[in-house]
């Protein structure tokens, strides 16, 4: 044989080995690992401030009343709130610092009702956001509403609920018509504000080597 196909050969048989060493079972251990971690700490949250889970696993089956919303975030008991958010905004106001995320108000990845918290914080808790921002994906927000992707787990303690009313007006054609149909939606959205006990981004925890 010759040196130079002899080469190719070690070659090929070494990326063969690495590829099948970093294989499906490999991924699968990593993933197990990453979503054990995150149990963990979801359960250590929940129990260590005796946290309310959001949303209930009833909500995809029931309509979402502001007052029952409210009697639940904003309870009596002060008990803080625990969710899964999608970080929108950071603003500051008035010297005060605020942090905005969007949660689903149910697990059914057809759902389209949302929940807006508006959280005060220290400016502490933001500023490695502030000083690197989290890279901008498009379909992020979208695969965050389907259940696809997670970004934060949030602790928040919640002071007030209101529902927020907007409508979109989508246009509908059947295929080869000229008339268009205008269909009004009015999704659930409703806005919640408090002020934030602690933060936790996913991706911190899905670096971590298992």
């Amino acid at each position: 044989m010759k040196r130079g196909n002899l080469h190719g050969t070690v070659a090929f048989l070494c990326v063969s080995f690495l590829l099948l060493s970093c294989g499906p079972k490999d991924h699968e251990e990593s993933t197990q690992g990453w979503e054990q971690e995150m149990r963990q700490i979801t359960q250590t949250l929940a129990k260590q401030h005796d946290a309310v889970r959001f949303p209930p696993g009833d909500f995809a089956e029931r309509k979402v009343l502001t007052y029952n919303l409210k009697n639940l975030l904003a309870n009596k008991e002060g008990r803080p709130v625990l969710f899964d958010g999608f970080l929108d905004d950071i603003i500051g106001q008035e010297n005060e610092t605020f942090v905005h995320f969007t949660c689903r108000l149910s697990d059914d990845p057809s759902e389209d009702r949302t929940v807006r918290f508006h959280l005060k914080c220290n400016y502490g808790d933001v500023r490695s956001l502030l000083d690197y921002p989290p890279e901008y994906h498009r379909l992020a927000e979208y695969l965050f509403l389907k259940g696809i992707r997670k970004d934060f787990l949030v602790l928040c303690v919640v002071t007030d609920v209101a529902k927020i009313v907007s409508h979109s007006v989508v246009g509908r054609s059947s295929e080869g018509s000229e008339r268009v149909d205008l269909d009004i939606q009015s999704p659930d959205t409703f806005s919640a504000r408090g002020e934030l006990l602690r933060m936790v981004k996913y991706s911190t925890i899905l670096s971590q080597d298992y």
